[in-house]
């Protein structure tokens, strides 16, 4: 057990605590910082960019009832309208999941990144403690130190929020499907007039 401790002068632990400790947790509130921006950022564009999407469609199920007296076949007026009304309310409901997913996700990372940086603390109060107390260091203890900022490095590399799931792709295709088919037939309906069939 003695070779575990090391007798370090005021100047030694000086440099150890101005050096690894002081770096390792003013770097702790950037990187928490610069983790909680990255997230932020990708969900306001992916978010922004549905807005988009949705106030485009909007604009061209307005246009169709401000121009439903020129309509010359009701029928594909009616089914035009109704798919750009079921596309934008599609990703209305899909929006809202997907503020609800992703504020889970960020709650989680948030919390993980949180215990990780709470075990490393304690160790860091640990090396002050035996510091202060005794005037010595632990070897195990500053290995422990470098493995817990290891274990923070290779949490945040796997969690970078390196592009958005598949799945969450999905309801932007068919929201494009709909509306693309809802503004052909829309149009479609002020060009083909209806055939009546009489029997």
């Amino acid at each position: 057990m003695k070779e575990d401790i090391i007798k370090i002068s005021e100047q030694d632990y000086r440099e150890l605590y101005e050096g690894m400790m002081s770096k390792a947790l003013k770097t702790e509130s950037e990187v928490m910082s610069e983790f909680g921006n990255r997230e932020q950022e990708l969900l306001y564009k992916f978010i922004g960019f549905t807005y988009q999407i949705l106030s485009i469609i909007g604009i061209f199920a307005g246009f169709g009832f401000t121009a439903i007296d020129k309509v010359k076949n009701l029928y594909l007026f009616i089914g035009g309208q109704s798919l750009l009304i079921f596309a934008i309310l599609l990703g209305l409901l899909w929006l809202k999941r997907f503020y609800e997913s992703n504020l889970e996700a960020i709650q989680y990372s948030s919390n993980s990144i949180f215990e990780l940086y709470k075990d490393r603390d304690k160790i860091y109060l640990a090396i002050g403690r035996d510091y202060t107390e005794r005037q010595v260091l632990k070897k195990s203890n500053l290995l422990i130190a470098m493995e817990k900022d290891q274990n923070v490095l290779d949490f945040i590399a796997a969690n970078s929020g390196n592009g958005r799931n598949k799945k969450e792709m999905l309801p932007h295709k068919i929201i494009f499907i709909l509306s693309t088919l809802g503004v052909i037939m829309l149009l479609l309906s002020f060009l083909i007039i209806s055939i009546q069939i009489n029997l």
